[in-house]
């Protein structure tokens, strides 16, 4: 199992219905295709169909009938259930093929978990803030700069004026 990716990312073009990506599933259930409108709200698409291939395969996606429209994105991730299904029973002949295929899917679960934890805010291991505490930071700072960009441009104006 080559480390790979464990998501492929699209920007809605008005045309696209279809959209390839390149890393293994076993089975449809292991992916999941989530859209982010125009506005920044993500959340799971509906309707889609997939066909897969050995190391990857083609997601299919009607977006309310139609191509995906511009200023909409559309990701499709790999996303294992994390189970162990695979029983080996002691003084039996072990299929190599069943080891090698749960070897993958374990491989599998750290790529798609290596793919999501580059996307995260970490905090230093000494640091006694949560991540949660340094979010909310982040969003309070956020806000003040907002208020004050606000603030700031009516001063302007009423320079201005």
């Amino acid at each position: 199992m080559p480390r790979g990716v464990s998501r492929a990312v699209y920007a809605g073009n008005g045309q696209a219905v279809e959209f390839p990506f390149f890393f293994k599933v076993w089975e449809e259930a292991q992916l999941s295709v989530l859209l982010t409108a125009p506005t920044g709200e993500t959340a799971a698409a509906t309707g889609w169909t997939a066909e897969l291939e050995e190391d990857g395969g083609t997601v299919r996606y009607l977006h309310n009938g139609a191509p995906l429209p511009e200023g909409w994105k559309l990701a499709v991730m790999r996303d294992m259930p994390f189970t162990q299904e695979v029983d080996l029973v002691t003084g039996t002949r072990f299929d190599p093929e069943v080891i090698e295929t749960a070897l993958d899917m374990a491989a599998a679960e750290r790529q798609q978990l290596r793919e999501r934890l580059a996307r995260a805010v970490v905090v230093a291991p000494t640091d006694e803030k949560s991540a949660e505490d340094l979010l909310g930071d982040i969003v309070a700072s956020r806000n003040t700069a907002v208020n004050s960009a606000t603030a700031a441009a009516a001063s302007a104006t009423a320079a201005a004026a």
